[in-house]
């Protein structure tokens, strides 16, 4: 009898969870790093009254979130602020605080480089 082996990858998830769960904004001149955008998505698998709350420890560092139609997710574009942010390694992280009991804290690593103007 022939078989036929099919390889398959998948990824799993926490029921909360951030993605990318890395942001990476690479290096920017301090004048154009205000052109520097990414795009985050938090879910919660199953929700549906989600509520999330974003901070983060880096100066310069825009974050805009809106809820999803559904109330299991928000979007949320990261930005970062020409006239705040400082020349030097940005290094730091989104903390995302969550009304679900299991999950009440999710941490996003932040990393860059700005240099001079």
């Amino acid at each position: 009898m022939p078989v036929l082996k099919v390889g398959a990858n998948t990824y799993l998830y926490e029921r909360v969870h951030a993605f990318p769960d890395v942001v990476d904004f690479g290096t920017w001149r301090a004048s154009e790093a205000s052109g520097a955008a990414i795009t985050m998505m938090i879910h919660e698998e199953g929700g549906s009254d989600f509520k999330a709350q974003l901070s983060s420890d880096i100066p310069g560092l825009k974050l805009k979130a809106e809820r999803g139609p559904k109330g299991d997710q928000y979007q949320v574009e990261i930005t970062l602020v020409s006239e705040k942010v400082r020349v030097g390694p940005l290094k730091g992280s989104i903390v995302i605080d969550t009304n679900d009991a299991e999950f009440p804290r999710v941490i996003v690593p932040v990393s860059g480089q700005i240099v001079e103007r």
